[in-house]
């Protein structure tokens, strides 16, 4: 029986000292990964991306951005933004460059097609007609988007209604002056 437990005693004990090895060995491994690790950060960290970059224009538009992979995004953000754009079409604009521009800024296609709506109440006149005429072609040749068109006729619209309604009681007020004075006669 003695025997058999120095038999087991050493077993443990050899079991006990590979596991030992073995864990000592597992933790110098672990050990030597974080510390490349770390000098690979370290190595990161000094070396500048931005050093490559010769051009004094690119090189200050690249000190905005804290890594490559910022200047990659923002790249890739003003790219698509670009990409989204409404853009002016120059002096020398095809037709079809000016009429996709104007179609993106919400200009209709033809004069017929701006709307002007009258005051609440207030129905269009001739004379009413032969403005929104002309002045639809006004909107058209300078291009003004339909909904600036309407804002612009509804506030004018509005402001013509209170000129008007100013107008007829300052007539009615000469009017009844003017009665009273003959009263007086």
């Amino acid at each position: 029986m003695a025997e058999e437990a120095a038999v087991v005693e050493e077993t443990t004990e050899a079991t006990t000292e590979a596991e030992t090895t073995e864990a000592a060995v597992e933790t110098t491994e672990t050990t030597e990964a974080v510390e490349a690790a770390a000098e690979e950060v370290e190595t990161k960290e000094t070396v500048n991306w931005r050093d490559g970059i010769q051009d004094a224009e690119r090189r200050k538009v690249a000190e905005r951005s804290n890594t490559l992979d910022d200047l990659v995004q923002s790249n890739m953000d003003l790219r698509k933004q670009v990409s989204t754009s409404v853009r002016v079409p120059g002096k020398d604009a095809t037709d079809e460059e000016t009429a996709a521009f104007n179609k993106a800024m919400g200009v209709p296609e033809k004069v017929e097609d701006y709307v002007f709506a009258m005051p609440e109440g207030v129905e269009a006149t001739e004379a009413d007609t032969a403005f929104q005429g002309h002045f639809a072609g006004v909107f058209h040749r300078i291009a003004m988007p339909a909904t600036m068109a309407a804002e612009l006729t509804a506030e004018f619209n509005t402001y013509t209604v209170e000129v008007q309604k100013a107008t007829l009681a300052a007539d009615k007020a000469r009017f009844d002056a003017g009665v009273a004075e003959n009263k007086q006669k």
